[in-house]
C-alpha cells in the first residue's frame, strides 16, 4: 500500500489542532444555547471535515491508479457533495425537504452510474435460510426504492445519535473496522484511512474540542452505507445481510422507536428530544461509562458473528434484548435515575 496514502491523515491532525480558528473562519462554531445544546463553551463543529476531506482525496486518488475508476470517482464524488450539504446545513439550517430531496438525489446518482453499488438482491446466513429462505432478487424499480431508503435512512439514524461526543466517532471506527475485515484488498487503503482520521477525529471529540456537524454525519454516514453495499455484493457469503443488519441494528431500531414516539404523542418525526437510546444510558451511567456500553453494544455482537456466523441470528435477538431491556428498565424506574446534562 502506498504510504502517501496514509499520510494525508495528518490532515485530520492538522483541522483537529488548529479547529477553533478554522472553524471560526468557516463560520461553524456550535454556540450553547441553554436549551438543546448544553455544552459548557463554543465548539467548532469541524470533526466531519477533518474526515472527509482526506478520504474524499484518497478516494480521488484511487480512482487514477486503480481499475475501477468509476466506482472510487462516484464515491468521492457523493460523498463530497453530501459533505457540503451537511457543512451549509451546519452554517444555515438548511430546510429538511430541501436536505432530504438531495441525499435522495444523489443516491439515485450513484446507483445509476455503479449499480454495485446498489443492493441487488438480499442473501442471509445459514442460521436465516431455514425460516427465511432466499436470496431474493430486486427488479430495476426496487433497486432503487430499497437502496435509497437504506442509505437515507442510515444517514438520519447516524444524525439522531449525534448527541453524545464519541457515539457517533466510535461506531463509525467499529464500523469500518468490520469492514476490513470483509473487504477486498482494492478498498484496503480507503478504510485504512477512513479508519485512522475517525479515530484522530474521535479522540478530540472525546475531549470536546471538536464536533461532527451535519458535514461529517451526512459524509460518514452516506460512504459507509455505499461501501457497506460495495463490499456485501462482491463478498455476500460472508458479509450476508444479517451481519448487516447487526452492524447498524441500534441506531436504525432507536431512530425508528424514536419517530414513532413522536407520532403518537402528537410531534413531528422529525422533531429533537433527549429520549434517544444514548441519553437514556446516560442517565443511568456516568458519561463515560454510558458511551463505552453503547458501543459495546454495537460493536460486540457483529465481532461474534465474525467468530461464530452461524449465529449470527442469535447474536441479533440478543442485541435487540439487551436494547429493549435497558428501555424497560429505564422507563419503569426512570424516577431513580438523574437527568444528566450532556
Amino acid at each position: 500500500m502506498d504510504i502517501k496514502i496514509f499520510s494525508l491523515c495528518i490532515i485530520s491532525l492538522i483541522f483537529c489542532f488548529y479547529s477553533y480558528p478554522i472553524g471560526k473562519f468557516l463560520s461553524v462554531i456550535d454556540i450553547p444555547d441553554g436549551k438543546r445544546k448544553l455544552h459548557q463553551t463554543p465548539v467548532p463543529q469541524i470533526g466531519g471535515i477533518a474526515i472527509m476531506v482526506p478520504v474524499i482525496l484518497v478516494t480521488f486518488y484511487l480512482s487514477i491508479t486503480n481499475e475501477l475508476t468509476k466506482l472510487y470517482l462516484t464515491l468521492g464524488s457523493v460523498s463530497a457533495i453530501i459533505t457540503l450539504l451537511g457543512f451549509f446545513d451546519d452554517k444555515k439550517n438548511l430546510p429538511a425537504p430541501f436536505r432530504l430531496f438531495i441525499s435522495v438525489l444523489l443516491s439515485f446518482i450513484a446507483l445509476k452510474y455503479v449499480s454495485g453499488l446498489g443492493v441487488m438482491f438480499l442473501f442471509f446466513g445459514e442460521g436465516f435460510q431455514p425460516f427465511i429462505g432466499g436470496p431474493y432478487f430486486f427488479n430495476s424499480f426496487t433497486f432503487y426504492i430499497f437502496t435509497i431508503l437504506c442509505l437515507v435512512g442510515l444517514q438520519n439514524a447516524v444524525n439522531m445519535a449525534d448527541g453524545h461526543n464519541g457515539i457517533v466517532t466510535g461506531m463509525c471506527l467499529v464500523w469500518s473496522l468490520l469492514l476490513i475485515s470483509y473487504s477486498p484488498d482494492h478498498m484496503m487503503p480507503l478504510l485504512i484511512t477512513f479508519s485512522l482520521c475517525i479515530g484522530i477525529v474521535m479522540i478530540f471529540n472525546l475531549l470536546g474540542k471538536v464536533f461532527l456537524g451535519d458535514a461529517g454525519t451526512y459524509g460518514i454516514s452516506m460512504i459507509i452505507g455505499l461501501i457497506t453495499i460495495y463490499i456485501y455484493n462482491v463478498n455476500f457469503n460472508n458479509l450476508t445481510a444479517d451481519k448487516i443488519m447487526l452492524m447498524f441494528i441500534i441506531p436504525i431500531i432507536d431512530t425508528i422507536r424514536l419517530m414513532m414516539q413522536r407520532v403518537i404523542n402528537g410531534r413531528s418525526p422529525l422533531s429533537s428530544d433527549r429520549n434517544h437510546f444514548h441519553h437514556i444510558l446516560s442517565n443511568i451511567f456516568k458519561d463515560h461509562n454510558s458511551v463505552v456500553l453503547y458501543l459495546s453494544i454495537v460493536a460486540l455482537p457483529s465481532i461474534l458473528a465474525i467468530l461464530w456466523p452461524s449465529l449470527t441470528a442469535a447474536w441479533l435477538i440478543l442485541v435487540m434484548f439487551i436494547y429493549f431491556f435497558i428501555l424497560i428498565i429505564y422507563y419503569f424506574f426512570k424516577n431513580w435515575f438523574p437527568r444528566r446534562v450532556l
